[in-house]
Formats: structure tokens, sequence, C-alpha cells
């Protein structure tokens, strides 16, 4: 990913997936497709570009990364940035620890 100018992922259905965040990760753009989790991972115009599942809207917007030194520059920040405070193993521990302690208080038995 490193030596990449861009990811591309044209999912008609897409989950969470790992794909994108290590890309991200690593500082390098994502063009996706407007599919399940990915709109969580992508941040259109801010990280990469979200686009319909379109032969046009996809090859413009790798086009415009490629060309756009700057953009792509300002992409690769943001996009470290945002997996590194949305997806990393403190963040989600903290959700998940969050998550059980939760249920754990809703269903705990009480001693009798």
């Amino acid at each position: 990913f490193q030596n990449a100018l861009c990811t591309v992922s044209t999912s008609h259905e897409e989950g969470f997936g790992m794909v994108l965040p290590e890309s991200l990760s690593c500082g390098t753009p994502v063009v996706a497709t407007k599919s399940g989790g990915v709109a969580d991972i992508v941040k259109h115009g801010k990280n990469g570009f979200l686009v319909d599942y379109d032969e046009n809207q996809i090859s413009s917007s790798i086009l415009q990364i490629c060309r756009e030194k700057s953009l792509r520059e300002s992409f690769s920040i943001c996009g470290r940035r945002h997996v590194e405070e949305s997806f990393s193993i403190d963040v989600i521990g903290t959700k998940i620890l969050t998550e059980y302690k939760k249920y754990l208080g809703k269903n705990a038995i009480k001693d009798i």
C-alpha cells in the first residue's frame, strides 16, 4: 500500500473489511463505491472518494488523486489519522469493554 497512489474498491456489497483501513493506515488514499461498511472507513473528500458504482465517477476520482499531489497528501494525512482515531486497538478495545460492561450490568445475576 505504501507505494500505491491509491487503493480502489469497486464492490457492490462490502462489509467492514480490512483492506481499506490497512490502505489508509499506510497513508494511501481510497476510491471506493458506496456499499455496506465502506462509509465507516472512507470519508468522502477527507481521506478518499466514495462514489456510485459508475465507471466515470470511479475513473475520474482515480485520475484526480493521481494528478493532484496536494490532494493525495491531504488524503494521506487524514486517512492515517482517521484509522488511528477510529480503529486502533485502544479505541476498539475500549468500545468492546464498554459493551461487555453494559451487557454484564444488565444481565448480572444478583446474589440471593
